[in-house]
Parts: structure tokens; C-alpha cells; sequence
């Protein structure tokens, strides 16, 4: 594959956007216990937040393409961004859970836009090099997702209030506005050969397999703190293994962006599925402490980079289709975070926590299998696939 990769303006703001797309989704996970307290509500109630904003993210899968074609990419990017600035301000100011709730699902409704646009236009402007400008964009998103948790913590240790974290979003829009209102966004460009803005053969089992590697994800995050204590963990051992997990996946996707330079998406994702693998038979079956936090630590890093790269295998499958494919990711991502860990949690409350597990070594099998069904389409005949 070419090394040549440019990281132009137009990137350095998309880059930029997602910034505040970051900390509008990741400031909640932490703020949790702080929301609780504050507004005396239950754990159904507090997870309901959670809920609204993939309800967000799915609202997006459904609408976000029509919204483009009907108003253009660089509106429904500032509306994003507006978005992102009266969103947040539901859990800066709300003082009871309906309007909280409605704040996280202004704030994740807005923040995939941003991410909708962000992912086509990054696709379409890099074209053969796309692959390099995801991986970048999610290791990015990556590392501000670390960052809300050590604000939160930071802000409750001086007396400070919580809700300031979650102004950071609304600033950073703010200041995006009007670099955003300059740029020339590409549309989606028209299909340069037979297929007729239809997807391509594949296309299918790609949207599978990154709906299972979000599944995958979530799970491995949403259930380390709980798996550890089973092992004996203590609380502030167990509290980190989130954090433990997301700073895999930071360094999996920082370690993948020069490699996307020499090496297909392919082997790339077949390499990433063997470490994902290996780290989740160790997480389910580690029985100390330490054999868990390695099972998450290998698990967070071969996660890490397959969602960039099988993003890059949907665009590459949706020639003239780029906003359709990127409104495919907002709906099965929001929908795997809606019902995997959830599934889990259900699961272990009916049959224990540790045979809820192994439903995350399913989940590997079954990506296999769909990474599988991708890798045999690509060499077949180009059969074309309704819109």
C-alpha cells in the first residue's frame, strides 16, 4: 500500500470535531455515581441515560443519511456542533432525570452527526488512504475518551461541581463553529463504474462483523470492574479495569495507524481477531486478578483497531454510498451498545457472571465467522447488492 498520506486542514478540523464529539459520549460512564447522588435516582434510572444516548446513535442510523442528502454534509456537521453545544448544557443544568436524560440524548444525538459526517468525509477525501485517516480519527476519539474520568475524578476532589466536565463539549463546538462554516466539505462522490451507488457483495457481512467487534467492546469494558471483584480483586483495582481496558485500546490504535500504511485492512483485521480472541478466553476464564487485567489489556488491544478498519472495508464496499455506509456504523454501533451489555447483565443475573462470559468468546467465534464471509466476497465476481 502507498505511504503517502497528507493531513491537510480539512483533516485537522475533522480531527479537531472529535474532540468534542469525545467528551460529549464519555464524560457520562464517569459521572455516574456523582448523578446518583445529585438527583437521588436509582441505577435503572441512572442507566437510563445510557440508553438515551444510543438512542442518539440509532436515530442517526435511521435519519442521518436523509439528512444529508436533504440539507448537505457541512450543515448537518454545524448542526452537529450546535448540537453539541445545548445538548450537554441538560446535564450542566438539570436538576431532575427527564431533563438529563434528555440532555444525553440531545448531546449523543449530536455528537453522531459530527461522527457521520467526520467518518464520509474522512473516507471520501482520502480515498485509497482511508484506512490511515480512521485510524487516526478513532485513535484520537480514543485518547479524549480517557480524558472525562480524570476530570470528573479532579473536579470532585477539590469541590468542584461534576457538571463542569460537561462543559468541556459545549466550548470546544463553540470554537469549531465558524472554522467548520469555512470548509469546503466534499460530498459523497458518484460511482465511477457499473455499480450504480449500490453495495457491493460483502457489504452485509462487514456491518456484521463491526456490529459483533462493538459488542465485543462494550461487554469487555461494561463487565471488567464486576468480573474482577468475582476474583478477588479490590474495589479500586476492579474500578480501573474500564480505564485499563480503553488505555489498550488507545495504545492498539496508536501502535495500527503506520501499519495501515504498508498493510492491507485484511491481514490487519485477521491479526487484531487472534489477539481479540486470545484475550477473550483469558478474560472469561482468568480466575486471579491478574490473569483477568491481562485478558482485558489483550483484549482491549486487539478491539482496538478493528473498528477503523472495518469502516474502511465499508466505504471501500459503498462506492457513491459513503453517508449511507457511515449511517450504517451510528446504527449497529448504537444498537450494540443498547443490548450487549445489557444482555450480559441479564444473562448473569440468571445463570452467574462467569458462564455470562463466555457469551464474549461467542461473540469473537461468530466475528470470525463474519470476517470470514467478508474475506471470500472480496474475491468473488463484484456482484452489486440492493441499496
Amino acid at each position: 500500500m502507498s505511504t503517502s498520506f497528507t493531513r491537510d486542514r480539512l483533516t485537522l478540523v475533522l480531527y479537531a470535531t472529535l474532540v468534542a464529539f469525545g467528551f460529549a459520549i464519555a464524560t457520562l460512564g464517569p459521572s455516574v455515581p456523582l448523578l446518583r447522588s445529585d438527583l437521588g435516582v436509582s441505577r435503572t434510572v441512572a442507566g437510563l441515560h445510557f440508553t438515551a444516548g444510543a438512542l442518539g446513535s440509532v436515530f442517526v442510523g435511521v435519519a442521518g443519511r436523509r439528512l444529508v442528502v436533504r440539507i448537505g454534509r457541512a450543515a448537518v456537521l454545524r448542526s452537529g456542533l450546535l448540537g453539541l453545544v445545548i445538548g450537554p448544557l441538560g446535564l450542566v443544568l438539570g436538576q431532575s432525570a427527564r431533563w438529563t436524560i434528555a440532555g444525553t440524548f440531545a448531546a449523543g444525538l449530536a455528537a453522531n452527526l459530527v461522527f457521520l459526517v467526520v467518518n464520509g468525509v474522512l473516507a471520501d477525501h482520502h480515498g485509497p488512504r482511508r484506512s490511515t485517516a480512521l485510524a487516526e480519527a478513532n485513535a484520537i476519539a480514543g485518547a479524549v475518551f480517557m480524558l472525562p474520568g480524570l476530570l470528573v475524578g479532579a473536579f470532585a476532589a477539590v469541590g468542584i461541581s461534576w457538571r463542569i466536565a460537561f462543559l468541556v463539549p459545549v466550548l470546544v463546538a463553540l470554537v469549531l463553529l465558524r472554522p467548520t462554516s469555512r470548509l469546503a466539505l466534499p460530498e459523497t462522490p458518484p460511482p465511477t463504474d457499473d455499480t450504480s451507488g449500490r453495495f457491493l457483495a460483502g457489504f452485509g457481512a462487514a456491518v456484521a462483523a463491526l456490529t459483533l467487534s462493538v459488542a465485543i467492546e462494550w461487554s469487555m469494558a461494561g463487565w471488567a470492574a464486576e468480573h474482577l471483584v468475582g476474583v478477588g480483586a479490590a474495589p479500586g483495582m476492579a474500578a480501573a479495569g474500564a480505564a485499563i481496558f480503553y488505555g489498550a485500546v488507545l495504545a492498539g490504535r496508536l501502535a495500527v495507524v503506520p501499519l495501515t500504511r504498508r498493510y492491507a485492512e485484511g491481514p490487519l483485521l485477521f491479526a487484531s481477531l487472534a489477539v481479540t480472541a486470545a484475550g477473550a478466553l483469558i478474560f472469561w476464564l482468568g480466575s486471579s486478578p491478574a490473569l483477568v487485567l491481562a485478558g482485558v489489556v489483550l483484549g482491549g488491544v486487539g478491539v482496538s483497531y478493528q473498528f477503523p478498519l472495518l469502516a474502511s472495508v465499508l466505504f471501500a464496499l459503498a462506492p457513491g454510498r459513503t453517508d449511507a455506509a457511515s449511517a450504517r456504523i451510528s446504527l449497529v454501533g448504537g444498537l450494540a451498545v443498547m443490548t450487549a451489555p445489557v444482555t450480559l447483565g441479564a444473562w448473569a443475573d440468571a445463570r452467574g457472571l462467569e458462564e455470562a462470559l463466555s457469551g464474549v468468546v461467542f461473540l469473537v467465534a461468530a466475528l470470525a465467522v463474519a470476517l470470514a464471509f467478508v474475506l471470500w466476497a472480496a474475491r468473488r465476481p463484484p456482484d452489486r447488492l440492493p441499496a
